[in-house]
């Protein structure tokens, strides 16, 4: 049944519940099946097969899983670094398997799921970086809040002739950073880092690393605080 709303571009829904002393939104994961179907630029030389349906069908209870686990924590700990609660009391993440030219995007809230697929790529994604890529696109969300100490930011100011790309995540990168490290989970942030610096658009993402490693992932979190 759901594979079958699925092709017809029927929306399917899970909610994910968050907990934490400051308020976090409820998340929902849902399937942008409106955008595979009429929006798609390469549609057609790249089609959404039956397979990868059925694969994304399955996979559904396994992201729900991961999320809560690996996921939740990582949110509910940005958070609590910040001390600001997020605006809204919900989140939508859509999916689509249509083959975007980026990982993801915050606005919409949109995480391309058909390289985490067997059936459409021999090489697919491991896990963590779609934890990290959900995690990374909610920040981008957050720290609008922390758009005047970003503006205002000297070491934003000192890179100023860095690309927009890579000026726009240092401040984020060290929250991501802060938040894995925060959770002992720093070896896996290492390898989302080193992913992310392969992948074809990754270049700006691993400059905005190796300032922050640079100048220490503190100072930038410390000029949000």
């Amino acid at each position: 049944m759901k594979s079958i709303l699925i092709a017809l571009g029927i929306s399917i829904i899970t909610t994910v519940s968050f907990a934490g002393s400051l308020a976090v939104p409820e998340v929902f994961f849902e399937y942008g099946g409106t955008y595979d179907y009429f929006i798609c630029p390469n549609l057609d030389t790249k089609p959404i097969t039956k397979e990868m349906l059925d694969e994304y069908d399955a996979l559904m209870p396994v992201i729900t899983a991961e999320w809560n686990k690996n996921g939740v924590p990582l949110m509910s700990k940005s958070v609590q670094i910040l001390q600001a609660p997020y605006g809204r009391k919900e989140l939508t993440v859509d999916f689509v398997l249509c083959d975007l030219p980026v990982n993801g995007m915050s606005y919409p809230l949109i995480i391309k799921l058909r390289e985490f697929l067997r059936s459409a790529t021999p090489n697919t994604l491991p896990m963590l970086y779609f934890i990290g890529a959900i995690h990374h696109e909610f920040l981008h969300r957050y720290l609008k809040y922390f758009d005047a100490q970003i503006s205002n930011s000297a070491l934003r100011k000192k890179y100023e002739s860095e690309s927009l790309i890579t000026k726009n995540h240092l401040h984020l990168l060290s929250m991501q950073q802060y938040s894995y490290i925060s959770l002992n989970r720093e070896v896996e942030f290492e390898e989302l880092m080193k992913i992310q610096a392969a992948r074809p658009n990754g270049a700006p993402y691993a400059r905005a690393y190796e300032i922050i490693k640079e100048e220490g992932y503190m100072a930038f979190v410390n000029e949000l605080l």
